[in-house]
């Protein structure tokens, strides 16, 4: 045994190929708590190590061991020095490429085993080779064998708090070897094992040398050290003794050949993933993860249910502008410019009959009107109200249903019956609640009617406006043959032509103008549509709707940053367990995607909830009677809209989690975090 610092010996193979391990003035030192002093764990340490060697790295604590494991297995890089594997400069490699050679070359054995308590043994083991892209069957058929070979087959389906300390170290061996584990570094595995245990590990471990795998101990136990075939001892960071390298007439080792999962086995590990990840989420941090699926699920809530009313309203007062406001209709009345000379024209019955046989042309209402004084005969008070005399039609084509009686026939009309429908204002204003109008007379410009029907309240709809219901509930109709024989001989006539399609109002409207052109002269009338006042109306709703949209947005919103809250301290309370993961072979974009899986599955199961309690809330809504509209697409897009917003506000602190110093995660003080 050389007594000093040993400079780098070579094993006998050194003159054919290079050391499996080749380390050159390596020193690694750390800033202090204060970011000032520097402390060296390493300093300049040349090693080398041939493959299949059994090496223990003796020292008191403090003196290195550890840190010089964590440069060895990639998990730390050298602050001065070269390290070089297999020939291979490690030092110019990046943090995928660190993480690639760890799950090819390396397995770790830690003193506290480092197995994730929300896994089963088996799912442990196959953790590197889940993160080396291996198919699911495949790892978990060599999983099983490993534990199998370690006398833990019964055990593979227990979690690590269900197993002794010196089945978890057992599983901990199985995990280093998934991969093949060509070289294993074994940071005080006995520290936590009885004396029985302690030395079954330390003989597996030289099984395992014998078996042609490279195994390095870092130890302060004698008794371990002596079962290595070379000792390197360490005092304050430096090779202090080094005993020559013994490679004994080891057997090749095998790599594992372990099949690519195929590109249809990808989908069902995503899906897989995102399962687990809810399910994990969801029995070890049942507190946090009910937290954002509250949240999130109170976003989604607000936001359907926002849009079931509005839209709803939309939906009913858009009707109702349609069919009371003339969205589908062209008003022909008589006279042109207000400086024109030249006679209005005066419309006919032969004017409508030529109306309809245009395109588009659905129906053709002749009407005429003003405002008269109406009484009930021989009682009450007066009431100056608007009368309408038009077609019989006019029912049909406002779907205004009536309270009482019937409404007037062409028939009426032809025989100039003097029969009234009076809306809603008009008999409450004519006659007391107690009284049937049905049949009794009314006097309407001095001359009797009889009245036939009394027309139900009209309502706007559920965004409708007092002006339309005052409108139509102050209003007398009569047959228009009667009216213009009785009351509005000289007055103006006014023509409605209702469209078939209102998407092409204008372009009839076009057509009627040269029609009446040619009968009547130009200037003679004058056309209306209420195409303008219809689309600011409607562009009102569209604001109104927006607006709603919005505030169900910022419920949503208010959704992610609870989402947010909940990975900062996820991240925080998981650093060991992204230390473990990172050891195993996991990249920076793993552990990324661990976060963010999580973050869309519990994102997603909250707007799931949302989903469903909007969908009770608006059945309810319904029941009182309030009109509700949900379009599907408008429920996908909430949905899709959460899980988005809640894997936006984790990327953060996923990208932290991501990019932690693996060696600092997986200290204690680190894991406390």
């Amino acid at each position: 045994m050389t007594q000093g610092r040993a400079s780098g010996a070579t094993p006998p193979s050194a003159g054919t190929a290079p050391p499996l391990i080749a380390l050159a003035g390596v020193s690694r030192a750390f800033a202090d708590a204060d970011g000032g002093t520097r402390v060296e764990a390493l300093a300049d340490v040349s090693l080398t190590i041939g493959a299949g060697e059994f090496v223990a790295i003796v020292g008191a604590s403090g003196s290195g061991k550890s840190t010089l494991l964590n440069i060895l297995g990639c998990l730390d890089r050298p602050s001065d020095g070269a390290y070089r594997f297999n020939g291979d400069d490690v030092g110019g490699l990046d943090a995928d490429a660190r993480a690639r050679l760890r799950r090819e070359a390396f397995g770790f054995v830690f003193q506290d085993y480092c197995l994730l308590d929300a896994l089963t043994a088996r799912e442990n083991v196959e953790l590197p080779a889940k993160y080396a892209g291996v198919g699911r069957a495949a790892r978990a058929e060599r999983a099983t064998r490993l534990l199998e070979s370690l006398g833990l087959a019964a055990r593979a389906g227990h979690r690590p708090p269900e197993l002794s300390g010196g089945e978890q170290q057992r599983v901990a061996i199985a995990r280093a070897l998934m991969n093949g584990g060509r070289v294993i570094l074994a940071d005080e595995p006995t520290g936590a094992l009885d004396t029985a245990a302690g030395e079954d590990l330390v003989q597996r471990l030289g099984a395992l040398a014998a078996a042609g795998h490279t195994v390095v101990v870092a130890t302060h136990d004698a008794k371990v050290a002596a079962k290595a075939a070379r000792r390197v001892v360490l005092r304050d960071g430096r090779v202090v003794e080094e005993s020559a390298p013994q490679v004994a007439a080891h057997p090749t080792l095998t790599q594992p050949a372990l099949p690519a999962r195929r590109a249809w086995e990808r989908g069902g590990d995503l899906a897989r993933d995102a399962w687990g990840a809810l399910a994990a989420a969801w029995r070890h941090r049942r507190l946090g993860t009910t937290l954002s699926a509250t949240s999130v699920a109170i976003g989604v809530w607000s936001l359907v249910v926002l849009l079931g009313v509005t839209g709803g309203g939309l939906r009913d007062g858009l009707e109702s502008a349609i069919l009371h406001m003339g969205a589908d209709t062209i008003h022909v009345g008589r006279g042109g410019q207000a400086s024109s000379a030249v006679e209005p024209a005066r419309f006919d019955l032969a004017d409508a009959a030529a109306i309809r046989a245009l395109p588009n042309v659905s129906a053709v209402e002749m009407r005429t009107g003003g405002r008269l004084m109406v009484q009930r005969a021989g009682a009450g008070e007066p009431l100056e109200t608007f009368v309408t005399a038009t077609d019989a039609n006019v029912s049909e084509r406002r779907d205004w249903p009536l309270r009482r009686g019937a409404f007037y026939t062409a028939d009426d009309g032809a025989a100039l019956a003097p029969v009234a429908v009076i809306g809603s204002t008009v008999r409450d204003a004519l006659f007391s609640p107690n009284d049937d109008p049905i049949g009794e007379q009314i006097l309407v410009g001095g001359q009797p009617f009889v009245v036939k029907g009394v027309l139900a309240p009209y309502e706007a709809g559920f965004l409708g406006t007092q002006s339309l219901d005052s409108v139509y509930n102050d209003n007398v109709y009569l047959p228009f043959g009667t009216g213009l024989a009785l009351l509005f001989g000289g007055s103006s006539l006014n023509i409605d032509v209702r469209v078939a399609a209102p998407e092409r109002l204008e372009a009839t409207a076009r057509r009627l103008h040269s029609l009446l052109a040619g009968r009547h002269g130009l200037d003679t009338f004058h056309l209306r549509t209420s195409s303008g006042s219809m689309n600011e109306w409607a562009e009102v709703q569209r604001v109104m709707r927006a607006a709603w949209a919005t505030a169900g947005g910022i419920a949503v919103l208010l959704g992610g940053f609870g989402v947010l809250a909940v990975t900062v301290i996820s991240v925080r309370a998981r650093r060991r367990e992204i230390g473990i993961r990172v050891a195993a072979g996991a990249r920076r974009r793993d552990i990324l995607g661990q976060f963010l899986w999580e973050a869309a599955a519990v994102s997603l199961a909250g707007a799931l909830l949302g989903a469903i309690g909007s969908a009770a809330t608006l059945y309810a809504i319904s029941r009182i009677p309030a009109p509700v509209a949900v379009s599907p697409l408008h429920v996908l897009a909430a949905l899709a809209g959460a899980t988005a917003v809640g894997v936006l506000f984790s990327l953060l602190p996923a990208l932290r989690a991501a990019r932690l110093d693996p060696v600092a995660a997986l200290s204690d003080a680190a894991g406390d975090g």
